[in-house]
């Protein structure tokens, strides 16, 4: 694992170095592909190179968030604010689903809120 974490920091590319931490002051958040519909995000502190799992990756206590490699809109940071939001996020084999807050506090995140979506209703108004 530390190999791995040292190759992960030493690995970022050039342009996203040139471009400065995204993720509350100091931490880039980096995203990679893992196949279809499969994205690993990891937290990475510019100032010592520590690497941090995204929020919830403990061992049976994943989100699920469906993800388009394309796009940012199912994850929400800014380079100023600690929060992080995760939309369309599930948990629980999927039974709980929604949007969820989290704060990045002492290179760990802390639940703040998660908003539950019934994923039926949804799927009977199409």
């Amino acid at each position: 694992t530390e190999i791995y974490t040292l190759s992960l920091h030493d690995a970022l590319p050039i342009s996203i170095k040139s471009a400065g931490p995204n993720f509350a002051g100091h931490y880039y958040v980096i995203r990679w592909g893992c196949g279809s519909n499969c994205l690993m995000m990891a937290v990475v502190d510019a100032q010592n190179g520590k690497v941090h799992g995204p929020p919830l990756s403990g061992e049976g206590t994943e989100l699920y968030v469906p993800m388009d490699i394309m796009s940012d809109v199912e994850i929400d940071f800014r380079r100023d604010s600690s929060l992080m939001v995760l939309h369309n996020a599930c948990k629980d084999a999927r039974r709980e689903c929604g949007i969820y807050y989290f704060n990045w506090r002492n290179d760990q995140f802390v639940p703040l809120k998660r908003v539950l979506v019934d994923l039926t209703k949804a799927e009977d108004a199409h």
